[in-house]
C-alpha cells in the first residue's frame, strides 16, 4: 500500500507536469468557464465519477502604490478557484504575458512594471485527478486617489504610456517626452533628430537656440508677427502649427524677414502655446519639427500711480488688464506704510487677493482712509502689486506701485489767549496764553516777535520768554511772560503789540497745515497812575442864531508832557448837520498841544429860508489818544439854534357860503418862507345863529399843512334839517400854530384869522288858505279862514 500511495503521488506529479506543458490550443481538452461557476461531471475509465475544478472570481481590481503603477516582480493579488472533490488545485499561465504572471500557488505578480490600467490574462487549473479548466482573469490596477504625478518617462491620467526609446532612456537622449499625468508621451525632438523616438537624424536643423516668443494678448491679431525665426538657406519651412490644449492654429512664414507670423484665426486667451515648425532641407526626406514656445499673457497694473484724497474719505484703486482672459485672474497686493500707519490712518476693504472675473478687465482696491483730529500734516503710503495668479497667463505691467497722500483736513488755528491785554498797574507781571486748537503729533514752534508802540521794550516792559515759544506734542498751551517797569512818569496809558509771525510756525511742522487763530497779536496796555481830565467849560453853549460861528471850549486839568487828541462827534437833534450846523474837517480831532490846557470846537451855524423854529444839536467827546492817562469828565455839551425866519399863516377868504347838508374846506395859506416840519393848526368856531353840533360839526381838528407845503383846510361838516330856519351864520377862527409834536414853531396867525360862514337853508315853506270860499251868516262878528305851513316847520315865529 505505501508504494501505492507513492506511485500514485508520482502520477500526479507526472499529470501536473505534462499538464503544465500542455498549450492548450493545441488540442488539450479541458473544461471550458462558466459563467455559473459550475462543476462539470466526468467519468474516469475507472468508471469513478470525477468533478472538474471551477474559476474562481472573474475580475481582481487592486490599488497600485503610486501612479506609476507596480515594480516588476512585486506581487499583486491571490487568486483561488475551487474544485468540488477536494482535491488540490494548481494555477499556471500557459502563455507568457508581457506584465503579469500567476504561480502555481495562484499568486499574481508583476513580470514588468505594470502602469495602472485594464489587463487581461489567462489562467489554466488542474486538479490532481486530471481536471483541468482554462479562466479569463481581468485584473484592475487603480491608481492611488492621492495621484499627483507620474514617475520619470511615464504619462497619461494613470501614468500607463511610456514614452517612446523606454522610460531609461525617453526620445532616444535626443528629446524631450511629454511625460506626467497631463502629458501624452510624445517625443519633442532636439534640432535635427526625427521621428517617433527621436532615433533619426536630419540634415534639416533647427535654430540654435529655438527662440522662445512671449507676446502680450493684447497685440495678437490677424497676421501679426510671432517673432524672427531663421534658417539657413537650404532649409524651409512647410508647416507652422500653434497648438493649445483646446484648439491648433495655423501660422506662416515670412522668409523675405524670417519672421513666423499668426494666420488667419488667432489665440483669443492667454496661456502657453506650443509651435511647431516643420522644416525640411533640400533632398533630405526627414523633416524635422522645431518646436519652441509661446506665452500668450495680459499685463495687469494700475491706471496710475498716484493720488490723494482727503481723511475721512474712501480712495479707490483702479487698475485693470489690457485684455480680457477667459480665466479668473488673482492679485496679491499689499500696503506699505510711508508716513501713514496701516490700522491707524487707513485699512484696506474687501479682499487680498483681488480677484478680476473671467471676461473682465477693471477691478479695484478700496482703502478707506481714517479720519482723526490730530495735526499731522499730509501722510503717504503705499499700495503695491505683488503678484499675479496664473503666472502662466497674467504678468505684472509697470505700474505696480500707487502712492496714496492723505491731506489732512484738520487746520490748526494757532492764537493768543486774547487780543488786549490790559495791565493793571505798572510794574505788574503778565503771563500772555498761546493756544493750539487741535493737538499736533510733534512739537510745535511758534515764532513771534514784539512791536513798540507808546510803550517801549527795556523803558516800559521785559519780555521774559524768548521766540520761539514751544507747544509740545499732544500739548496745546504755551506762555509768554512779561515784566511791566514801574516810572514816575506821566505818560497815561501805553501800549506794545506782540504779533505771531506769517507763518507762525517753524520749518520743523512745515507739513502741517497751521496758521494763525483769529488773534493773531495781542494789544498790551500798561496803565500809568497818573491821570488827567478832559470836559467841556460848560454843558449848555450860549444860544446862538443861525447863521452865527459858535466856539466851545474845552479844558485839561493838568498839562500832559505829549499832546492830548480829542476824538469829538455831533449828534442831531432837531437841528441836523449838513443842513442846519456844519463842522470842520480841520478840528476833528482836536489837539491839545503838549504843555497846554485849553482848546476850541468851532462849529458853523448856516442861515437858511426854513421856517423851522429853535433847532439843537449836541456836541460829544468821544475819546482821547495821548500818551498821557486822561479821562473824560463832562463828555457833552448842547448847542442852540434860534430860528430868523417867520411864517404867517391866514385864511384864503374871510367869508364863505354853503349850502345845508354839504361840506366846508376853508382854505388857509403860509407865507413868509418854507415850512421844514408838519404844522398842527389850532383852530375854533364861533356860533351866531348856527349852533355847532346843531347845524355843523368840526372835522378836523387840529388842521394841519405838511412839511415843505404852504396850504391847507380846515373842514367843516353842515348838518341837514327840516327847519324852516333861513340863512344862518357862524364864524371859524386861527387860534395859534405849532410844529406836529406841538413845540413852538416861528409861524404865528396873521389877521386874516376869522372867517363867517353863512349856511343856506335848503328847506322852503309855502302857506296858504284851506279853502278858496266860504260862508258866513249876516249879523256874525268873526270869520275864521283856516291856513296852512307846508315844506317843514318854521324854527320861529311868523307874521302872516
Amino acid at each position: 500500500m505505501p508504494g501505492h500511495h507513492l506511485f500514485g503521488c508520482m502520477l500526479w506529479l507526472v499529470v501536473l507536469i505534462d499538464t503544465h506543458a500542455m498549450d492548450p490550443s493545441a488540442g488539450y481538452e479541458m473544461g471550458t468557464q462558466q459563467d455559473d461557476d459550475s462543476a462539470t461531471s466526468i467519468l474516469d475509465d475507472d468508471g469513478i465519477v470525477n468533478l472538474e475544478p471551477t474559476c474562481g472570481p472573474h475580475e481582481v481590481t487592486v490599488t497600485a502604490p503610486d501612479s506609476a503603477g507596480f515594480p516588476a516582480g512585486t506581487e499583486v493579488a491571490t487568486w483561488v478557484a475551487e474544485d468540488p472533490d477536494g482535491d488540490t488545485l494548481l494555477y499556471m499561465t500557459p502563455n507568457p504575458h508581457e506584465l503579469l504572471h500567476m504561480d502555481q500557488g495562484g499568486t499574481i505578480s508583476t513580470a514588468n512594471r505594470t502602469p495602472p490600467g485594464h489587463w487581461a490574462i489567462e489562467v489554466v487549473v488542474v486538479d490532481r485527478q486530471g481536471g483541468a479548466i482554462a479562466c479569463a482573469i481581468d485584473i484592475h490596477i487603480e491608481s492611488p486617489l492621492t495621484l499627483t504625478e507620474c514617475e520619470q518617462g511615464f504619462a497619461g491620467p494613470n501614468c500607463q504610456y511610456e514614452c517612446p526609446g523606454g522610460a531609461e532612456n525617453a526620445c532616444s537622449g535626443n528629446g524631450i517626452c511629454s511625460d506626467g499625468l497631463a502629458g501624452d508621451a510624445r517625443c519633442t525632438c532636439e534640432n535635427g533628430w526625427g521621428g517617433e523616438d527621436c532615433s533619426v537624424e536630419s540634415q534639416a536643423k533647427c535654430p540654435y537656440p529655438v527662440p522662445t516668443y512671449y507676446l502680450a494678448l493684447a497685440d495678437v491679431s490677424d497676421g501679426s508677427t510671432l517673432g524672427r525665426f531663421i534658417l539657413d538657406e537650404k532649409t524651409s519651412v512647410t508647416r507652422v502649427d500653434i497648438l493649445s490644449a483646446t484648439g491648433r492654429y495655423q501660422g506662416t512664414y515670412d522668409t523675405t524677414d524670417s519672421l513666423l507670423k499668426f494666420g488667419n484665426g488667432v489665440p483669443t486667451d492667454t496661456g502657453e502655446y506650443v509651435i511647431e515648425v516643420t522644416i525640411s532641407y533640400e533632398g533630405d526626406p526627414i523633416p524635422n519639427v522645431c518646436v519652441t514656445a509661446l506665452g500668450l499673457y495680459v499685463k495687469v497694473q494700475f491706471d496710475s500711480t498716484s493720488g490723494s484724497r482727503d481723511e475721512g474719505e474712501y480712495v479707490y484703486l483702479s487698475l485693470s488688464l489690457d485684455a480680457a482672459t477667459s480665466q479668473s485672474v488673482t492679485v496679491h497686493f499689499s500696503a506699505t506704510d510711508v508716513t501713514a500707519e496701516d490700522g491707524k490712518d487707513f485699512i484696506t476693504i474687501g479682499s487680498n487677493p483681488l480677484t478680476i472675473n473671467p471676461g473682465t478687465t477693471d477691478a479695484r482696491i478700496d482703502v478707506e482712509l481714517l479720519s482723526d483730529d490730530f495735526l499731522e500734516g499730509d501722510e503717504t503710503f503705499i499700495v503695491t502689486l505683488d503678484s499675479v495668479e496664473p503666472t502662466s497667463h497674467v504678468k505684472l505691467g509697470g505700474n505696480t506701485d500707487f502712492t496714496v497722500t492723505i491731506t489732512d483736513t484738520d487746520v490748526g488755528r494757532i492764537s493768543f489767549d486774547t487780543s488786549t491785554a490790559i495791565v493793571s498797574v505798572e510794574g505788574d507781571h503778565y503771563d500772555l496764553g498761546l493756544t493750539l486748537n487741535k493737538v499736533a503729533e510733534h512739537d510745535i514752534e511758534v515764532n513771534w516777535g514784539v512791536l513798540d508802540g507808546t510803550a517801549v521794550e527795556g523803558l516800559d516792559f521785559t519780555v521774559l520768554s524768548s521766540s520761539p515759544s514751544r507747544i509740545y506734542a499732544g500739548e496745546t498751551t504755551a506762555i509768554i511772560s512779561i515784566d511791566t517797569i514801574d516810572d514816575s512818569l506821566f505818560e497815561g496809558e501805553e501800549s506794545f503789540q506782540i504779533l505771531l509771525n506769517d507763518p507762525p510756525v517753524s520749518s520743523s511742522a512745515v507739513n502741517m497745515d497751521i496758521r494763525a487763530g483769529e488773534w493773531s497779536t495781542a494789544d498790551i496796555s500798561i496803565i500809568d497812575n497818573d491821570w488827567g481830565t478832559v470836559s467841556f467849560d460848560t454843558a449848555t453853549a450860549a444860544v446862538a442864531v443861525e447863521g452865527d460861528h459858535v466856539e466851545i471850549g474845552l479844558t485839561l486839568t493838568i498839562p500832559a508832557e505829549v499832546d492830548v487828541k480829542v476824538f469829538w462827534s455831533t449828534q442831531d437833534d432837531t437841528a441836523e448837520v449838513g443842513s442846519d450846523f456844519a463842522t470842520g474837517s480841520t478840528n476833528y480831532p482836536l489837539t491839545i498841544p503838549a504843555g497846554d490846557t485849553k482848546a476850541t470846537i468851532a462849529v458853523d451855524l448856516i442861515d437858511d429860508s426854513l421856517i423851522e423854529g429853535e433847532e439843537s444839536f449836541t456836541v460829544h467827546i468821544d475819546s482821547t489818544e495821548s500818551a498821557a492817562n486822561i479821562v473824560i469828565d463832562t463828555s457833552t455839551c448842547t448847542v442852540a439854534i434860534t430860528d430868523n425866519d417867520w411864517g404867517v399863516l391866514q385864511f384864503d377868504s374871510s367869508t364863505a357860503t354853503v349850502n345845508e347838508g354839504g361840506r366846508l374846506e376853508l382854505g388857509m395859506t403860509l407865507t413868509g418862507g418854507v415850512n421844514q416840519h408838519d404844522l398842527n393848526v389850532h383852530w375854533s368856531v364861533v356860533d351866531e345863529t348856527a349852533t355847532e353840533g346843531v347845524d355843523f360839526t368840526m372835522e378836523t381838528q387840529p388842521a394841519w399843512i405838511y412839511a415843505e407845503d404852504s396850504t391847507g383846510v380846515v373842514a367843516v361838516g353842515i348838518l341837514p334839517d327840516d327847519l324852516l330856519e333861513g340863512t344862518e351864520t357862524f364864524r371859524i377862527q386861527l387860534d395859534s400854530v405849532t410844529n406836529s409834536d406841538n413845540s413852538a414853531t416861528n409861524v404865528h396867525v396873521g389877521s386874516l384869522a376869522t372867517a363867517t360862514v353863512s349856511i343856506t337853508d335848503s328847506n322852503i315853506g309855502e302857506l296858504q288858505f284851506d279853502t278858496s270860499t266860504t260862508t258866513i251868516t249876516e249879523g256874525d262878528k268873526n270869520i275864521m279862514l283856516g291856513m296852512t305851513l307846508t315844506g317843514g316847520l318854521p324854527e320861529y315865529d311868523l307874521n302872516v
